[in-house]
Parts: C-alpha cells; sequence; structure tokens
C-alpha cells in the first residue's frame, strides 16, 4: 500500500545488539537549546527511538541532537553523508560533542585508511555502500562486514538530496531499527517521499 511500518526501537531494553560506552561531553549538555530538547523528546516519545524525519537549518545545531541521540541510544551508530568532506565534517562533531575518541569512530571512505571492522560509530558516504562493483577486495570484504552489523540507530545526512533509488539501495543494504533523516527544509513532495522509506516528520525548527 506504499506506506510505511512506523518503527518504535525499544533501545533500553535490547540485549541482542552490542551497548557501546558513549555519552555526551557536560559541557555539550549546557549548551543543548531548548527546541533542540523538544526535537529530542519527540524522537525519543515514550522511551522509544523512533524513526522519522528531521528538519532543522543549517545552522540549527542538528549536529548535536544526532550526537545526543547516538549517545542516548547507546548502540552502533551507522552515519551516511553525501560526501567525503562531510564524513570529516561529522567525525570532528563526535569528537567536539561526545566522548567518541578514534578509536571508537571509523571513517568508510576511498581515503581513508581507518579500520571499520574495530568502530562503533562507521561515517561513511551513500556511494561508498551501494557501488559495490567497482571496488578493491578488501573494501567488498569491509561492505560485507558493515552489512551484516546490529546497527541501532542510522542516520541520513542530507537525505533529501540523494535520489530515491539510491536510498532503497542503502535501506536494502543496510538496516536499523531506528533511522533518522535530516533535511533542511520541509516540502509536501519531499515528505511523501522520504516518509515512506524513513518514516514521518519527527521535528521541524525554523
Amino acid at each position: 500500500m506504499d506506506y510505511r511500518l512506523i518503527v518504535k526501537y525499544d533501545f533500553r531494553n535490547d540485549s541482542q545488539k552490542q551497548h557501546i560506552n558513549i555519552e555526551l561531553k557536560p559541557a555539550a549538555l549546557d549548551l543543548i537549546r531548548p527546541y533542540q530538547k523538544d526535537c529530542l523528546l519527540k524522537t525519543f516519545a515514550h522511551d522509544r527511538a523512533h524513526s522519522g524525519l528531521i528538519c532543522f537549518p543549517c545552522v540549527a545545531g542538528r549536529s548535536l541532537v544526532v550526537v545526543a541521540a547516538c549517545c542516548k541510544v547507546h548502540k552502533m551508530a551507522l552515519i551516511l553523508c553525501s560526501s567525503e568532506l562531510v564524513v570529516e565534517y561529522w567525525k570532528a562533531q563526535f569528537k567536539m560533542w561526545s566522548i567518541a575518541d578514534n578509536g571508537m569512530i571509523c571513517r568508510f571512505t576511498l581515503n581513508a585508511n581507518d579500520n571499520p571492522l574495530a568502530s562503533k560509530i562507521l561515517i561513511t558516504t551513500y556511494k561508498m555502500i551501494t557501488h559495490q562493483n567497482s571496488c578493491s577486495s578488501m573494501e567488498f570484504r569491509r561492505i560485507m562486514w558493515l552489512q551484516q552489523q546490529e546497527w541501532g540507530i542510522m542516520v541520513f545526512d542530507e537525505v533529501h538530496a540523494i535520489s530515491t533509488d539510491m536510498l532503497d539501495s542503502v535501506l536494502t543494504i543496510v538496516q536499523a531499527p531506528c533511522n533518522l533523516g535530516l533535511i533542511p527544509l520541509s516540502s509536501e513532495n519531499l515528505i511523501k517521499d522520504l516518509n515512506i522509506l524513513i518514516g514521518p516528520k519527527l521535528y521541524e525548527a525554523w
């Protein structure tokens, strides 16, 4: 019927997925703005992690909301980006706002030498995990590892900028009980498409 099943992830009682030790830094807690707190309350209503879309302007601090969400779930996190430059940005954001270090965070790109096999927070690009035919044997083995992991939360950065086919391919390759899509603006047509693949709009700030 082209309607997505609404998923509410009981992360607190999930003993199947690995618990990771990640918390927000005390300074980050003091900097969370009221609308960011409201967004997190919506995302984790009734002690469940809800899948859906977070609509923030680019300067509204959505990266802090994402890092806080990953810290709350305490499970392995997969962050999907549009480019390698954005991958570097997200690594810096996790190091800025959380206690995660280089041993916990991994960049999975063509130019990064990180080892994803030991990572707890993996940051990669959409193309990296969907273009399997053009990758090396080592990269292919890493992609296979990525597919087999029990991710707790998956974040789709700038999800409005990728095609529906690519998004569908990503969701076929890797899965998580909590999916968060980040978009800068609200569009009725855009929301309709992403609502089916990721989930409904959870929060919108202007």
